[in-house]
């Protein structure tokens, strides 16, 4: 290579890594100056439309009948679970209360908890567990009803799963069920607009990140 091509190819190598130096600075500014931005003035991000719930009918820990028509107008917060849990059940309802207890003040939220054992949980099973473990029990339903409303509900509108267990695969005889852990974010119609992993703080954190947003919703 002549002194000539030399000088060329390193000038060409000092304007990559100056135009390379300059993006990393412009990209970090960048980024510095989006933090800085009030939370207020970012736009709001809106929520996906994953399925409409369709109307149901079931009761809850009160004795009361609770249909799709009683939550039309409210966001709603939903999970499945069962009284006899000896897995993560108990915690997801303290997760659950957690979260709720930031919103204590909103009648345009509800909370609704829906069984995977009907055959046991009754509603005096439902209100005594509801008693146990839930703070402020207002505008929380424990819903149970015929099995297969709850599956119509629980799985095939709100996208949750539950699986009896088979009797040679239980570790114990409350080991009834595999279910999911998730909680889904419903908006004022009756549609499912997120699904959020409930043990974990970060998918209570993006939950009461979106229940803000679909409540400011028109």
């Amino acid at each position: 290579m002549d002194k000539e091509s030399s000088e060329k190819s390193l000038e060409r190598g000092v304007w990559v890594a100056l135009i390379s130096v300059a993006l990393v600075i412009a990209t970090a500014y960048l980024t510095q100056t989006l933090r800085r931005r009030p939370q207020a003035a970012l736009p709001a991000a809106r929520l996906p439309v994953i399925s409409q719930v369709s109307d149901f009918g079931l009761t809850n820990h009160l004795g009361r009948n609770l249909g799709l028509a009683d939550l039309l107008g409210r966001v709603w917060i939903a999970d499945i679970i069962f009284t006899r849990c000896p897995g993560p059940c108990v915690q997801m309802t303290r997760s659950m209360n957690q979260v709720r207890n930031q919103f204590l003040d909103r009648e345009d939220v509800a909370w609704v908890s829906i069984t995977a054992d009907p055959d046991h949980d009754s509603p005096l099973v439902l209100k005594k567990y509801a008693e146990k473990w839930v703070e402020h029990p207002q505008n929380w339903h424990f819903l149970t009803g015929p099995k297969a409303l709850l599956n119509r509900l629980a799985v095939d509108d709100l996208k949750l799963v539950v699986v009896e267990k088979d009797p040679v695969q239980r570790m114990s005889a409350e080991d009834l069920f595999l279910h999911s852990t998730k909680f889904v974010l419903l908006d004022r119609q009756g549609r499912l607009r997120g699904i959020y992993e409930g043990t974990e703080q970060s998918g209570r954190e993006s939950l009461v990140r979106d229940l803000r947003i679909l409540i400011a919703e028109q």
